[in-house]
């Protein structure tokens, strides 16, 4: 099948309401690649901001409930990075609290699309004196310096790459200063039909164990309480960065972690 015929293909799919990536996954043989998110999402740009105006109250508890982790950590004037910000509702949300003051921010997707809508969502939003921008990347291969960054976190940002756990938890714990605070689909703290339906989709399992067995620093791991779908529960990992390369609270621009 050449790739007009294959997105064609996907796009009547995702207007019968089929699980994009479940077909993707089939696909390349129960294995859900990059390259397999990025079809998903940049076929699917636009739908979150359509859902926040639709019904904003529950996506404002998120952006509440994220910043109440975040300050726990004690930071009020950090870098921080989002990996899977979408379309930038929750990263705009925080960095725009003027209660936080970060003075530098970024979040990374591996949609072009979805960061682009993320990018034109945020204008005007975000204070001039933080600079904030949403960026390509992946995540396995983030464009960040080693303890970089103060506060590292996902919002449903990984879930979907079951099976390289260790792989992804390296990596974000090598970008981090601080803290990094995972909130991801629980299958450990899920009921039997949300363990299912996990297992079926390839969601990440097992991060706390991951974490333990890596010697990390895990401080919290609860039920974050705020999800959309029942079967998809969400839990919070919070990892604290280990030695003397853990942040002292404040960030110098002279000290940008980006790579480009």
């Amino acid at each position: 099948m050449n790739k007009k015929a294959n997105l064609n293909k996907l796009n009547s799919l995702l207007g019968q309401g089929e699980n994009i990536i479940q077909y993707l996954t089939k696909n390349h043989m129960e294995d859900t690649s990059v390259e397999d998110e990025m079809i998903s999402y940049d076929l699917r740009a636009g739908e979150d901001i359509r859902r926040y105006e639709q019904n904003p109250e529950l996506e404002n508890r998120v952006v509440e409930k994220i910043k109440s982790y975040i300050k726990e950590t004690g930071y009020d004037a950090a870098s921080i990075v989002e990996c899977g910000s979408g379309e930038g509702l929750n990263l705009t949300g925080i960095i725009s609290d003027k209660e936080c003051k970060y003075s530098w921010a970024r979040g990374v997707d591996i949609s072009w699309s979805r960061s682009f809508v993320a990018q034109r969502y945020s204008r005007g939003k975000i204070p001039e004196n933080i600079d904030a921008d949403f960026i390509v990347g992946d995540f396995f291969q983030l464009p960040f310096k080693d303890n970089s960054i103060d506060i590292v976190y996902t919002m449903q940002g990984i879930y979907g790459m079951g099976g390289r756990e260790k792989t992804l938890l390296t990596e974000l714990y090598r970008i981090t200063k601080g803290y990094l605070i995972l909130i991801e689909p629980s299958y450990e703290l899920g009921g039997d039909n949300a363990k299912k339906r996990m297992e079926r989709l390839g969601y990440v399992k097992g991060l706390p164990a991951t974490a333990d067995e890596m010697g990390l620093n895990v401080v919290k791991y609860e039920l974050f309480g705020e999800d959309i779908n029942p079967l998809n529960p969400a839990a919070v990992l919070m990892i604290k960065k280990n030695g003397e390369n853990c942040c002292t609270g404040s960030f110098m621009l002279s000290n940008n972690p980006d790579r480009y």
